[in-house]
């Protein structure tokens, strides 16, 4: 899971893509021709002001239009972003940003931005009765729901939309202070149930 870095790549963001990744909400900017220095300021404070819990994607569009004001008013979020945000720069070639940028993202360009992976269901779900605190808790439960999307997105059917569904009651259970060993093993009984592990 990609959390709180920054990237180059030569694509769009898809569906899948952002279910992967468990996002909530993308941001864009989108840069045709010169985008006032205020507005990128009040996108990078908007990023900082996300829900708790909630992961986002700074989406830079056309990033090979910054200008180098743009990119240095960018660069600050960029060494430190949020927690819970990943900041993407969509461009061709990434030698056209400044060097102070360039070196803190990692270049995607030409390759996979998240490697599909199959899921052990298993583990994962096991895993989480280790976790005590619940906001690391609900941040796992939040991965393992981009990993559920993704598989949903990928193969269509009955059984990937019920864990879906079970995890994300689940994380809504537990931010509402439900008792986290009940909410797990009632998840762990309807993940073990959909994967006609009973």
């Amino acid at each position: 899971m990609l959390i709180g870095r920054s990237y180059a790549v030569n694509f769009k963001p898809t569906n899948e893509l952002l279910a992967q990744l468990g996002v909530e909400r993308v941001d864009f900017v989108l840069f045709n021709g010169s985008i006032p220095i205020e507005e990128i300021r009040r996108v990078i404070n908007q990023a900082h002001q996300s829900p708790f819990g909630s992961r986002r994607i700074l989406w830079v569009e056309e990033a090979n239009k910054l200008s180098e004001i743009s990119q240095n008013s960018l660069l600050k979020i960029v060494e430190e972003p949020p927690a819970k945000l990943t900041i993407v720069f969509e461009l061709n070639n990434i030698e056209v940003l400044l060097p102070t940028l360039r070196s803190r993202i990692e270049n995607k360009i030409g390759s996979q931005f998240v490697e599909s992976e199959k899921i052990d269901w298993d583990s994962r779900v096991n895993n989480l009765v280790k976790i005590k605190e619940r906001p690391d808790m609900i941040a796992e439960l939040s991965k393992l729901l981009g990993g559920a999307k993704a598989e949903m997105l990928k193969e269509p059917n009955a059984v990937s939309v019920k864990k879906v569904i079970a995890i994300d009651n689940a994380i809504n259970r537990i931010s509402s202070n439900a008792n986290t060993k009940i909410v797990i093993d009632d998840l762990t009984l309807r993940i073990t149930r959909e994967s006609g592990k009973e």
